[in-house]
């Protein structure tokens, strides 16, 4: 098998995963889960300020539609970087029953970096 099915099947895990819970925080249809404890209180936290969730929800179904349709991935990934890492920190410290699908979400993440790595590179000699 070529990279290059590894790379296809990444990136659209990757973009499927984050269209559906991007779609999902305006429509429900998975319904969402709020965590106990300070995991609560970060989330109510973060709720008060009113436009986070609504524009990183936007933000997320925009990357992923990259993802998926395989358009902007290179820039798509690097803007995507802190938001995976926070969904990973996330879970890990406050929710760790949900840990399995972060893990796997970064390290297709970090693959596709690697994969994509030679995008990001200066070829310019001065």
């Amino acid at each position: 098998m070529d990279i290059k099915f590894f790379v296809k099947i990444a990136r659209s895990f990757l973009g499927l995963v984050l269209l559906i819970f991007g779609i999902n925080y305006f429509t429900g249809f998975l319904g969402i889960p709020i965590p106990d404890g300070n995991g609560a209180l970060f989330i109510e936290t973060m709720g008060n300020i009113g436009f986070f969730f609504p524009l990183m929800a936007a933000l997320v179904i925009a990357l992923g539609i990259c993802l998926v349709g395989n358009i902007f991935v290179s820039p798509a990934l690097l803007i995507l970087f802190p938001i995976n890492i926070n969904i990973l920190l996330f879970n890990v410290l406050y929710s760790p029953i949900n840990m399995s699908l972060s893990i796997v979400m970064f390290l297709a993440h970090l693959f596709l970096l690697w994969y994509y790595r030679k995008q990001y590179i200066n070829n310019k000699q001065q």
